[in-house]
């Protein structure tokens, strides 16, 4: 339902822009709105891209019909973020929308005057979006959203569930725009709660499977998983990894417990650690 309810939220500020963008038009308008994604394709994007276009029917713009959708898959791939912004802003669109912080960054580094709406950004500023959270800030505007208070509430649940746990892992991505910030959220959410963190750096896919096993082969039962596109993208990946070494993880999107079950894990074995995925 937040998926639903955030995505709606992006398509309204696309449409309130569309009008202003071909105000000089005459006749029937179809709008054209570049996309800029960050998965590997449209199933990779899950459901985050079916409550977008959702946003969009609800409010009577039907691709094909009076509107015109220009999508881009960059996989996770910083050169393909680059070139992906540059092909959309060739198509001279009425509005630009960039979802996750590196594709919205990407379309603004094109020097573009193309209005641009950006989605999924923990905190617009310190990205360098915009210069400030209010006010205007020349042809960009979306929605950010910060709540550090979410981290440390994250680790307390994992203590619920795991009484005694002194140590926790924390899976990252340093390539993160908002590194620093979460590392400081993360080293004061396990201060307050006398826990000692074990950072796990993942910059692609193939590097969680290790990851974990590092955390198990240093004894550590419970993991955060930071805020991060990839580390959402391989939300399935990450939870197979945690259960098959024995570690509960705490995800910072709800998506996450919805796991592939076709490993068919077996939740009786020593290992499960009992709930095995929890989110705010």
């Amino acid at each position: 339902m937040a998926l639903r309810l955030s995505f709606t939220g992006i398509a309204t500020a696309v449409l309130l822009l569309l009008p202003f963008a071909v105000q000089a038009q005459q006749g029937p308008k179809m709008y054209r709105v570049g996309v800029l994604w960050h998965a590997e394709s449209r199933e990779g994007e899950g459901a985050i891209f079916e409550a977008f276009i959702a946003g969009l029917r609800d409010r009577g713009y039907v691709e094909g019909r009076n509107i015109l959708l220009e999508h881009r898959f960059p996989a996770e791939m910083s050169e393909r973020f680059r070139s992906m912004a540059g092909e959309l802003v060739a198509l001279k669109p009425d509005v630009l929308v960039g979802v996750w912080p590196p594709s919205a960054v990407a379309l603004k580094n094109t020097g573009t005057s193309i209005p641009i709406v950006f989605t999924v950004v923990g905190d617009a500023v310190a990205v360098g979006l915009v210069s400030s959270h209010t006010g205007q800030s020349g042809n960009i505007t979306g929605f950010t959203m910060m709540n550090p208070d979410l981290t440390a509430k994250r680790l307390q649940l994992l203590l619920e569930i795991l009484p005694g746990v002194k140590r926790v892992g924390v899976l990252y991505n340093p390539d993160n725009p908002l590194k620093q910030r979460i590392l400081c959220e993360v080293a004061e959410a396990t201060q307050t709660l006398a826990l000692a963190p074990q950072f796990a750096e993942v910059r692609k896919a193939g590097e969680i499977d290790g990851s974990f096993a590092q955390f198990a082969k240093s004894g550590i039962k419970a993991a955060l998983i930071a805020p991060d596109a990839l580390l959402w993208l391989e939300r399935k990946r990450i939870a197979r990894s945690a259960i098959a070494a024995g570690i509960a993880e705490t995800h910072f999107s709800r998506e996450a417990p919805k796991r592939d079950h076709s490993s068919h894990t077996d939740r009786t074995s020593p290992k499960w650690p009992g709930k095995q995925a929890i989110t705010s």
